[in-house]
């Protein structure tokens, strides 16, 4: 198979190799990042992500354009209390946009519509700006509106990643008006998740200089991963996307002569050799051993290991709730044979569409659908004492936040 038929947008967790290493790899268009904490905010908590300093982002932008690459800044918040209507905030914002375009950044992702249009008036000319997957764009009619925003380009809702239906409809339209398509490919979110929106403000507030200080657990995380724990079907309806499925995604490019799409991989906080390692098998278009290895990243082998500023801080939470949060990132005895997944896709090609059903795993009426339950079966494995020791635990941590008892 030809490598190199896609582009990758590739995290960067801002190591001083990374970049390099990306070059290697080859096929990268763009990497992602930000600074742990701004007065914007973004997509995950400042305790997950590096703390540099506005001189080291420098650098870094620097040595990815030596690489080869472009820098997208990350401004995806989705909330900022409001303060984007105050006057001392919204110049405080322009002078920060002036700084980062100084630096050299080539894009801003955004999710606030009035971010995206004031960056749009005041950086149009210098920036391309690309709309955050937080946005939950899924529809042409979305597409449509953003597109008369200014939008450059559009991360799908990862919904969209199994409707070829919609997906041609939305390639066919891009191809007219030169909007560039994004598909997030390793992401595990539930499938249509009803606490993405909240998963999403939580991360922007928790994100955000003024709040420093404040303490961040990732109640959405831990009730996510506790369903997906609890009945395995439902990861395998989460909507990624396998390295070895692409040649579809391919194919549709091809159909529709669109080839302005660009593959997104994730994690900012994970480690090199993960970041690496996804991207080779993204490019070679397959990948042989546990998928949960290429999909997962937030696993705790795959993490940069956090420094002691930005831990959550023991002498808040007691220490049970603290050692319980650490095992939530140990999923070493959860297998997904990739293999086994050979076929998966075709079902979604043929038949399957995924708006007018509930996923389950059984029969219960005529819009329920056991596909992914039945699939689930014969390519999970997994040690049942860990998955119940296991949801024990991320259970006692979902019970001590909602009851109060997580505090000291």
């Amino acid at each position: 198979m030809e490598k190199g038929r896609f582009k990758f947008d590739v995290a960067y967790n801002f190591d001083e190799h990374l970049a390099e290493e990306l070059q290697k790899a080859g096929n990268v268009h763009c990497v992602y990042a930000k600074l742990n904490s701004d007065l914007v905010g973004g997509g995950r908590p400042s305790s997950a992500l590096p703390n540099i300093s506005m001189e080291e982002l420098g650098r870094h932008i620097k040595k990815v354009h030596d690489c080869g690459m472009k820098f997208n800044y990350l401004l995806n918040t989705m909330c900022v209390g409001n303060r984007e209507l105050e006057k001392e905030y919204f110049e405080d914002v322009i002078d920060y946009l002036d700084k980062l375009c100084n630096m050299g950044i080539d894009s801003v992702t955004v999710a606030n519509p009035f971010i995206s249009n004031m960056v749009k008036q005041r950086f149009g000319d210098k920036l391309e700006i690309c709309l955050s997957v937080n946005v939950r764009v899924s529809s042409l009619q979305q597409i449509k509106y953003w597109e008369e925003f200014g939008i450059d380009e559009i991360t799908l809702d990862q919904i969209v990643n199994r409707d070829f239906d919609v997906l041609e409809k939305i390639l066919l339209h891009t191809k007219q008006t030169g909007t560039r398509i994004r598909l997030f490919a390793n992401n595990i979110c539930l499938h249509d998740c009803p606490m993405r929106s909240y998963h999403g403000l939580a991360n922007s507030h928790a994100s955000q200089e003024n709040q420093k200080g404040r303490e961040h657990l990732n109640y959405y995380y831990y009730k996510c991963t506790a369903m997906k724990v609890r009945d395995p079907y439902k990861l395998i309806a989460a909507t990624w996307i396998r390295p070895d499925d692409l040649p579809y995604y391919y194919e549709l490019m091809e159909k529709t002569r669109n080839h302005n799409v660009l593959i997104k991989l994730a994690e900012r906080s994970s480690t090199n050799d993960y970041l690496i390692k996804i991207l080779n098998a993204y490019n070679d278009e397959h990948y042989d051993g546990n998928l949960m290895d290429i999909i997962y990243p937030i696993q705790g082998k795959f993490l940069i290991p956090p420094k002691k500023e930005r831990a959550n801080r023991e002498d808040y939470y007691t220490p049970e709730m603290m050692q319980e949060i650490v095992s939530t990132f140990n999923l070493d005895w959860f297998n997904i044979d990739n293999r086994k997944l050979d076929g998966f896709l075709e079902g979604f090609l043929k038949h399957n569409n995924c708006k007018d059903k509930i996923c389950s795993s059984k029969s219960e009426g005529i819009s329920s659908c056991t596909y992914c339950y039945q699939w689930a079966k014969k390519a999970v494995i997994c040690d049942e004492e860990k998955q119940k020791q296991y949801l024990n635990n991320v259970n006692d941590i979902i019970n001590r936040m909602e009851t109060g008892q997580m505090f000291k």
